[in-house]
């Protein structure tokens, strides 16, 4: 106990997982409050420590490191001061870009050749592998090693056992953005479905769960009572989707287990608002219907009728679930002047007071609104709602937009609705199946778009 290294944590709130692998191999000491510990303090319980444990907040000032270098009689001096005074200079300070390029080699080569300097002895160079006809490998004045610092059999043992503890992730896709591939590459040991054509399959992501401590899926696969059983029988600790969404995974089934759920709220928030404002003006005032006309040729000539839409001003906006993105939508549609913005759901929103919005009930919504947004989450509840009866209670001229599931509606019913003008058009970034195939229904309608 006496040889154990003597640690001082400097704040109580760390992770408990990290403190205790400290205590299990350190005599450790915890500075215990909630305010970042100050350097008078700190200056004094660093008598007799081996390591400091710091956040990020704490500044580690030029006194502290001082005292941290006088307990190893050692004299904190600048970098040219250094250089003068040494006989012997060891480079061991972390690459950043501060020390990017701290040696410069053709420098050094010139330093070793003109005796500026006696000799040098290098571990790591630049590049690696050093060419065979690089300068300094004929110097005699200098000594090189093939970056073997680390290379022992103890530390490469105790290497590899930290890379066999480093956590097992299976991510179920290829095209995830390279930023989120590489925080987990750093971090963990990642197999990836390496297929664009297809999800991966249900028989294949089964065998794929043995050893793997979490999974990485989009809104695409499809977490079933099979997988998870067989997700929680090999020890999977984290299900992570990269979705707002949750209706892709069975969650009944995920409450019976210790499986833990990481999904993406907030996130997409404001980028699928802004979509389905441009997808609402887009499909009121018939921009792509335009569009067709002119590469088509039929526009010939104005008529005081001609791609007439309806208009936002004095209009009536319905919501059905105003949820965080359908307030966002409803705070961007506000500026256009509408005289009223509705919104239906489980209960009445104190947010949805906040925004001068009416509470009403689903078939009252359909009724008074000339524009229904559906950004309400796919559930039992709401599968399958916007019926053929339910089209039949909107106006003529309504125009529905749907940024939430395309299970929520059901496709032969609106369909139905827009090929007999039962209401005026439809705008949709969601659909059932997705990829919507060429030859659906829903493709060929003038008053669809998506």
């Amino acid at each position: 106990m006496a040889n154990r290294p003597k640690v001082l944590v400097c704040r109580p709130d760390f992770p408990e997982g990290g403190i205790k692998l400290l205590r299990d191999r350190c005599d450790v000491e915890i500075y215990n409050s909630e305010n970042e510990i100050p350097d008078e303090v700190l200056l004094k319980k660093m008598v007799g420590k081996d390591a400091l444990f710091v956040s990020g907040r704490k500044r580690i000032t030029k006194e502290v490191i001082e005292s941290a270098g006088d307990q190893l009689g050692a004299e904190y001096i600048d970098l040219d001061n250094l250089l003068r005074q040494s006989d012997f200079v060891i480079v061991a300070c972390p690459l950043t870009p501060e020390t990017e390029a701290i040696v410069d080699h053709e420098a050094l080569v010139h330093a070793l050749k003109n005796k500026i300097i006696a000799a040098a002895g290098l571990d790591v160079m630049d590049p690696e592998p050093l060419p065979i006809d690089h300068p300094l490998i004929g110097l005699d004045n200098c000594v090189l090693t093939p970056h073997i610092g680390s290379a022992t059999y103890g530390t490469r043992d105790v290497m590899s056992l930290k890379m066999s503890n480093r956590p097992k992730v299976f991510i179920c896709r290829s095209d995830y953005p390279e930023a989120g591939i590489k925080l987990l590459r750093d971090r963990c040991e990642i197999e990836v479905y390496n297929s664009l054509e297809k999800d991966v399959p249900t028989d294949e992501l089964l065998n794929k769960l043995v050893g793997k401590d979490a999974l990485f899926i989009s809104s695409k696969n499809k977490i079933n009572k099979e997988v998870i059983e067989a997700a929680a029988k090999n020890g999977v600790k984290v299900i992570a989707t990269m979705s707002v969404g949750l209706d892709h995974i069975d969650l009944g089934e995920i409450k019976r287990t210790s499986i833990k759920i990481g999904y993406t709220p907030d996130v997409l928030t404001e980028a699928t608002a802004e979509l389905t404002v441009a997808l609402l003006l887009a499909t009121s005032r018939r921009v792509v219907e335009g569009h067709k006309t002119i590469v088509s040729g039929e526009w010939k000539m104005w008529t005081p009728t001609f791609m007439c839409g309806r208009g936002l001003y004095k209009s009536i906006v319905g919501f059905v679930g105003l949820g965080r993105i359908g307030q966002s939508i409803a705070k961007k549609l506000i500026p256009f002047g509408p005289s009223k913005i509705l919104y239906s759901g489980p209960r009445r929103k104190l947010e949805g007071d906040q925004l001068g919005a009416e509470f009403v009930d689903f078939d009252s919504l359909l009724r008074q609104s000339d524009f229904v947004i559906v950004m309400c989450p796919l559930t039992s509840e709401t599968e399958g709602i916007f019926t053929a009866k339910k089209f039949a209670l909107m106006k003529r001229s309504a125009i529905f937009i749907n940024s939430a599931r395309g299970a929520i509606v059901d496709q032969e019913s609106l369909v139905h609705a827009l090929k007999n003008k039962i209401i005026a058009a439809a705008g949709l970034d969601v659909m059932t199946p997705e990829p919507l195939p060429k030859d659906h229904p829903l493709v060929s309608l003038d008053n669809c778009g998506g």
